[in-house]
């Protein structure tokens, strides 16, 4: 809670904190608001963290409606280029019911490759 809401520190701590434990080629996985994506992109730039993946999330299908959130995996001292993901709805509609992709979610089964791949992490210093 205290993280969402940047309470004991910001974004720029948080990416600057990450950037320091993070090996070269470590990776960074962050959900944040759609609307704080230019800011997070300069912070992720500035400590030497490249984009990789970006998703956006809505809450539901409708061109009219922003997405939400933003899914952004980042890497340590990579280059250029980063791949747009399709977007994820949290609902199939307005008032609906999830999405079926969001019921993957609440599943015992694991995903299935092309929703999410393992990454591997960089260890701490």
């Amino acid at each position: 809670l205290h993280a969402r809401h940047q309470i004991l520190a910001d974004l720029a701590d948080f990416v600057r904190a990450a950037a320091y434990v993070l090996k070269n080629g470590g990776i960074l996985a962050m959900i944040y608001p759609a609307a704080g994506l230019t800011e997070m992109v300069a912070s992720l730039s500035a400590n030497g963290l490249e984009m990789k993946r970006l998703r956006f999330v809505y809450s539901y299908p409708d061109p009219a409606e922003n997405a939400r959130m933003v899914l952004v995996q980042a890497m340590k001292k990579a280059g250029s280029g980063v791949r747009i993901r399709p977007p994820l709805h949290i609902y199939s509609e307005k008032r609906g019911c999830y999405s079926p992709e969001m019921q993957l979610f609440y599943q015992e089964q694991p995903l299935p490759e092309s929703t999410v791949r393992p990454v591997a992490t960089g260890d701490p210093r």
